[in-house]
Order: C-alpha cells, then sequence, then structure tokens
C-alpha cells in the first residue's frame, strides 16, 4: 500500500507560499526496475527547484535535475523494502514533498549471470574438452549492442524541418496513392543529409491504397503516418492477379569490400562471448576500422557436429565445407600488441582444432543506407488461404517491410493485418531496432508440405525486436535465417497459436529470447526450440550460444551442440526431449536452470545495457 509521508506540503513567505508536489504516485517499483519522478513547484519565482534524496533507502537516484529524477531499484532485493524520495525546495529548504513506495524481494540469482558484492554482472564461465582457459572461457554474450545504434540510444523522433506531407486521394486501384508516396519518398531522397538525416514522408489521417511496393533506397528516410497513433493512417494493399508483393521495401546495395589485408587469427581458442584476439599482423589494422570475423567451415567442424551427409540421411547438405559464410561484422575498439579489442563480442567460439584458418578483414560498405525508417502506420494485406506448394503461398508474398543493407533503421508502432513473412531483417542489416509492431490475420494459412511462414525473421547482427506480437497459425512467429550471427534479441513479446518460436536452420549464434510468451490454442502447442532440425530440408543444427531468460513455452526444447551452448534460464514450460528428425538420435539437453521459476536480473538484456552504458 501507497504510504504518504507530506506528499504535499506548503509553507508561507514573504512574498508568496511555495508549494511542492511530486508525481506520479506509485506503489512499487521493482527489482532492477526504474521510475522518473517529476517536482512540481509553485509560488517560487527562482526556478531553483528542488533537490532530491532518499534518505538511508535502498536504491540510486540517477541524473538529478532541478525538476526530474530516476530511481533505480537494486537488481536483487533479498529482503522487501520501502523507499521514502523526498523533494525539498531550494528555496525554502522547510518545503518538502516525500513519497514513499516498495520495493518487493526479487526473484533468485541466476548462478549464469548474476551481480556481485559490488553490483557488477557476473559471468559463470564454462569449460569443455576443447576450452583449456588459456584464451579464456565460453560465457553467455553481452547482447546489449544489439537495436539502434547499438543500443547506445533509443530511436529518434522522425525529423520535422524537412517534411513532404502526402493526404489520401481516395482512389481505390492504388494507382494513384502509390504514385503520390513513391513520389514523396524520391524528393525528401534527393535532399541534402542533415545529421544523417534527409526528411520525413508524413501520410495525414485516412485511407490509402497502393498496388506495388514502396522503396526506400536512401539514407536519412523516414516513412511516418499521421500523428503518433497507429489507427490514423490506414494503407490498404490491393491485391495483385499474378504477383504478391511487400508493403515497402527499404534496401541500400552492394556488398562488404575488402579494405586491406585478411589476416590470421593465431589464437588456439576464441571462447564465445570474446572481445579480444590476436592477429599475426595487428599493424594492418587501426582503432575505429570496422571488420569481419571471418570463421571457415570446414568437413572437421561438419563432421564434429555431426552434418554430415550420412548423418543427415544420405543426400542432405548442412553447410558446405570451403564455404566462406559464417562472419561476424564488428569494429575495432582499441590495438594492444597482437590483441585487437572488439566493439562486440564474437557470438561463436572459433576453435582451431576443427576450425583452422579463421581470419580478420577490414571492410568499407559503400552501399549500405542508415536512419531510415517505418512508423506510425496501419497495414491491410489481401488475405491469402492456399496456394503454392502443399497449400502453403510461398514467397513471394504480401509482406510488412523488408531491410537489406541497412545500418541504424528501425520500425516502429505498426499495426498490420494478414501480411506474410512480415517483418524481414535481411542480410547485411546491422543495429537495427523493431519495438511494437502488432501483427494479426483473417485467415488461416493451410498446413502442407511446403515451408511455413516467417512473422519475424532475422538474417542480420545487433537486431532489437522489442514488444512485438503476432496471433497466427501454421506459421513460425520468429526465426533466424541460416548463418545468422548475433547479438539478436527477441524480447517483451507475446504469440498466439500452434507453431514456434525457433532458429530455422544452418548454425545461426547468439541469440537473446527473454520475457517473452508463446501460448497454443486449439490447433496445438506453442513452444520454443532451440535444437538440431535434422534433415528437415537439411536444416541441421539451427543455433548455438543462443538463451532463453525468463520466458514461457508450451513445450521447451533447448539442445546442446557439440562444442557448443544453448541455456534455458528462468523460464517456464514442459521441457521436451525431440529426436533429431530423419536419423531420430536423441539429442543431449542443453543448461536448464530454475525450471518454472523466473531468476533475477528479470531482464538480461537491460542488466548488461545499463551496466555497459554506466548506468545505476
Amino acid at each position: 500500500m501507497l504510504v504518504f509521508a507530506g506528499l504535499f506540503a506548503s509553507t508561507l513567505t514573504a512574498s508568496a507560499t511555495i508549494t511542492v508536489s511530486i508525481s506520479p504516485t506509485v506503489t512499487t517499483v521493482s527489482g532492477g526496475g526504474s521510475q522518473l519522478f517529476t517536482a512540481t513547484v509553485t509560488g517560487d519565482s527562482s526556478g531553483d527547484g528542488v533537490t532530491w534524496s532518499i534518505g538511508t533507502g535502498i536504491g540510486t537516484l540517477y541524473a538529478p535535475a532541478k525538476f526530474t529524477v530516476t530511481y533505480y531499484a537494486p537488481n536483487v532485493v533479498p529482503t522487501s523494502s520501502n523507499v521514502t524520495l523526498t523533494a525539498t525546495s531550494v528555496a525554502n529548504t522547510s518545503v518538502h514533498a516525500s513519497e514513499t513506495f516498495s520495493v518487493p524481494v526479487t526473484a533468485p540469482a541466476s548462478a549464469w549471470v548474476y551481480y556481485n558484492g559490488s553490483n557488477v554482472l557476473t559471468y559463470k564461465t564454462l569449460t569443455n574438452s576443447d576450452n583449456s582457459g588459456s584464451d579464456g572461457y565460453d560465457q553467455i554474450m553481452d547482447f546489449s549492442s544489439a537495436g539502434y545504434e547499438g543500443g547506445n540510444a533509443a530511436i529518434p523522433a522522425a525529423p520535422t524541418n524537412n517534411v513532404a506531407n502526402v493526404s489520401a486521394s481516395g482512389d481505390t486501384t492504388g494507382a494513384t496513392d502509390t504514385a503520390a508516396i513513391q513520389a514523396a519518398i524520391n524528393t525528401i531522397s534527393g535532399d541534402a543529409l542533415s545529421s544523417g538525416f534527409r526528411g520525413t514522408v508524413l501520410l495525414a489521417a485516412g485511407n490509402y491504397y497502393v498496388k506495388s511496393s514502396l522503396t526506400i533506397s536512401a539514407s536519412g528516410v523516414v516513412l511516418k503516418g499521421a500523428g503518433d497513433e497507429v489507427g490514423d493512417t490506414v494503407i490498404t494493399m490491393v491485391a495483385n492477379a499474378t504477383t504478391a508483393y511487400p508493403f515497402l521495401v527499404i534496401a541500400g546495395t552492394g556488398s562488404p569490400a575488402a579494405s586491406g589485408s585478411s589476416e590470421s587469427i593465431t589464437d588456439a581458442y576464441v571462447p564465445a562471448g570474446a572481445t579480444i584476439i590476436h592477429v599475426n599482423n595487428p599493424s594492418n589494422f587501426t582503432v575505429g576500422e570496422s571488420v569481419l570475423v571471418k570463421r571457415p567451415i570446414t568437413s572437421n567442424w561438419v563432421s564434429y557436429l555431426g552434418m554430415t551427409t550420412t548423418d543427415l540421411g544420405g543426400t542432405e547438405v548442412w553447410l558446405t565445407p570451403g564455404s566462406t559464410l559464417l562472419s561476424e561484422d564488428r569494429n575495432i575498439t582499441a590495438i594492444n600488441g597482437s590483441a585487437i579489442t572488439l566493439d562486440v563480442p564474437v557470438s561463436d567460439s572459433i576453435d582451431s582444432t576443427y576450425v583452422p584458418g579463421a581470419t580478420l578483414l577490414g571492410y568499407t560498405f559503400t552501399g549500405r543506407i542508415s536512419n531510415v525508417a517505418l512508423e506510425y502506420v496501419r497495414v491491410i494485406a489481401p488475405p491469402v488461404l492456399t496456394g503454392g506448394v502443399g497449400g502453403i503461398v510461398n514467397d513471394p508474398s504480401y509482406q510488412l517491410v523488408t531491410m537489406t543493407d541497412v545500418i541504424n533503421g528501425w520500425v516502429h508502432d505498426v499495426i498490420a493485418q494478414d501480411t506474410l513473412e512480415s517483418v524481414a531483417i535481411g542480410t547485411y542489416t546491422k543495429d537495427i531496432t523493431v519495438s511494437n509492431v502488432d501483427l494479426t490475420h483473417t485467415v488461416t494459412q493451410e498446413p502442407g508440405t511446403g515451408a511455413l511462414f516467417e512473422e519475424f525473421s532475422v538474417a542480420g547482427t545487433q537486431v532489437l525486436f522489442d514488444t512485438v506480437r503476432s496471433t497466427a497459425d501454421n506459421q513460425f512467429f520468429f526465426v533466424t535465417d541460416a548463418t545468422t550471427q548475433g547479438p539478436n534479441v527477441l524480447r517483451n513479446s507475446a504469440f498466439t497459436g500452434n507453431e514456434n518460436i525457433e532458429p530455422h536452420q544452418r548454425w545461426a549464434t547468439g541469440l537473446l529470447i527473454e520475457n517473452t510468451t508463446i501460448t497454443g490454442d486449439s490447433l496445438g502447442q506453442g513452444s520454443i526450440y532451440l535444437r538440431n532440425r535434422g534433415d528437415l530440408s537439411d536444416q541441421g543444427w539451427t543455433i548455438g550460444w543462443g538463451v532463453v531468460w525468463n520466458s514461457t513455452g508450451d513445450d521447451l526444447a533447448i539442445q546442446m551442440p557439440e562444442g557448443s551452448e544453448n541455456w534455458c534460464i528462468g523460464s517456464t514450460g514442459t521441457q521436451l526431449s525431440v529426436p533429431e528428425p530423419g536419423p531420430g538420435t536423441t539429442m543431449p539437453y542443453g543448461i536448464y536452470e530454475s525450471l518454472n521459476a523466473v531468476v533475477s536480473p528479470a531482464s538480461l538484456y537491460q542488466a548488461q545495457l545499463n551496466q555497459r552504458l554506466g548506468l545505476p
């Protein structure tokens, strides 16, 4: 219960009565959580505001200002405590207001990531026969660089200094609105960049119709609906008799180009989660340079993971030895002798016993675009029921938005109905945020022998999906594409239907799923799988170094690849053993900790982000 201790106070001075009040009124702040408070001062012409204090109460006051302060609760609270926050008038220190709230006991700390006695995140390390510790140990990686600007900044407000306004025409064929919106995008795309942006295409409230894809191919362009409400700007995708199409394509061009020589990584073992690697010729690199950590695919490694054609069923091919599909996009932050420090941990280990020949390569990428976005719209696609292979409509489909060759972009506050393969964050994407996206369907896709649709998919790195939702059947809710290297994060999300959250194929690494719920319906279970998909279209081992944290599914199938690990921590569901499809081999469990009971920190991503940015 909220306890008031002088919540509103005043005093009569010679000139005026000064009063102080605090808002909002809260009853609790959970462990690891925060709350912004504002003081209102009347009768004080000085404008000096208040000073803030919590006396001997637990927690920390961050960034106190004249009228605002943010309270941070400790991440681990062993016993429930009351905290009294006080705002004292600077002009008259006898005038103050106080608010008392409780900080309840937190969940028990995880043994794998926890706060030590100095309130610093500490990681339990993993040892195995291929990991001697001479170069460090594998651990759960730091996922906090996922999102816009590498997690260092919130997505920005759309530019208001250069706006191309578009109004709905009423033409239900889609010809007029498609042309008008694309013309506005082209106009803004031709304007000069200012602080990374060109301008905003602003769609006034109304009902629009489009008959083909809209395209953003220049940096600094935001496509935005009216106001900040997603129900004001409604866009209907007109059915095409022959070919479906995405609503919005955001795409740069090209691929990374080498900017120097490729240097050998000399470590006998680079642990998953490491930020330091050693190279034979560090003089070829500079601090701030963009680099690719390139990890070759070898026959020994494919065999070690049991992914040969014999293991998969005769003709199946998982990842072809000799190919160079596995690389991690990083920046150099320091060089000390042969040691190269990277801005983001590697999401996969590199064991020279099985993977000799790993290299570090500097690169440039002139075709990748940045500061591009879609926000505050509602999109309605034609409902499609059957067709294609086995009753499933395969690509192309009526997608919501696709991104390729983009760094620092976002999709925010969007509602979509009946879109398929809805949000696809594709190749060469980095530092992307997808937040508050809600997908619904008026028809259920027919189950068949073809590939199911994937509501949200990621093929890039440092991509954050935060508060995304879908209700659907016979569709994967969230997948990683082949060879997707993290860190990537799915958090605070909710799905309802008979399919799964499931990395889909061929060795993705570094995925965090946290505070996310998937619930089945009358058609079946909704589950979270990090597993070996065997000879299901030769998809094999889908992921290593993945973490399911404080999440809920009907079933949880978290499995351990050879020389790697997947974790299921603080999550709720039935622990399930799923044999490898095809061979039928029983796969070893990954690490399960605190099954059916949450742990602290409540959010691994937020705890890592706060520590990295120096927040309480």
